[in-house]
């Protein structure tokens, strides 16, 4: 997940849950092909650390997510509830969501 401050890109969370085995399969597919050598990130190492091996992608799908809050320590129990090819990945800030 990204939130654009400055114009930059900036991590602010991850989901890992609620998708299906093959949905998994999916999505893992359509990543796979957006991959890109570097990092669209602002702290590219931040998060790479976090992370262990990072695999980086070209932000241009945007996702459905529920989450119960999102407050300094990033979200808190993100579920994955599905693609959403209606909506201008640029278009999707943190404010747009709050």
């Amino acid at each position: 997940m990204w939130d654009l401050i400055q114009g930059l890109q900036h991590h602010i969370g991850h989901v890992g849950t609620g998708f299906t085995q093959a949905g998994r399969r999916q999505f893992g597919a359509q990543l796979t092909a957006l991959e890109r050598p570097t990092s669209p990130i602002a702290a590219e190492s931040a998060a790479a650390e976090q992370h262990g091996v990072v695999h980086w992608v070209d932000p241009i799908l945007v996702v459905d997510i529920d989450i119960r809050d999102y407050g300094p320590g990033g979200l808190r129990n993100p579920s994955y509830k599905g693609q959403r090819p209606d909506l201008d990945p640029e278009g999707v800030t943190l404010d747009s969501l709050q």
